[in-house]
């Protein structure tokens, strides 16, 4: 399926969907799953990417789908942001793990270990911090 042939289906956002999710599936999920099968790379470092595809896949095509504004509480905005914050980390945790295999092969050596450890941390810190100032509160889920 073509996205011309999703529009020409009449189907609008829910054919581009389906056809986003296909795509992904051939693309970005099959890069992984090569790389996956390399010895090179450990178990922790594939689970670190897919868990960055699918939160990159939740933020680009479900974060916002809370229906129309103008009926949605705050709260439910706010718990929507927690959830978000969530996947920011972990958006954050994939591009850090690539960025630091970047680094160790142009410079030859370890990457710094603050980074690469506490990258995920800040920028959900970042991200939160951004919204407070906003005047958005941030409800985190417990548990």
């Amino acid at each position: 399926m073509t996205l011309v042939e999703a529009r020409d289906a009449g189907h609008d956002f829910d054919a581009a969907r389906e056809l986003v999710k296909a795509l992904d599936k051939k693309v970005l999920n099959e890069t992984i799953n090569r790389i996956g099968n390399h010895p090179a790379f450990s178990a922790a470092d594939i689970e670190i990417l897919r868990a960055a595809k699918d939160s990159r896949n939740y933020i680009a095509h479900e974060s916002a789908a809370m229906g129309s504004l103008n009926y949605v509480r705050a709260k439910v905005i706010e718990a929507q942001f927690a959830v978000l914050l969530d996947h920011a980390e972990l958006v954050a945790k994939g591009d850090n793990l690539v960025s630091k295999w970047c680094y160790e092969i142009c410079e030859k050596e370890p990457a710094p270990r603050v980074t690469h450890e506490e990258y995920g941390r800040m920028v959900r810190e970042w991200v939160g911090r951004r919204t407070w100032e906003w005047g958005i509160e941030v409800v985190e889920p417990k548990g």
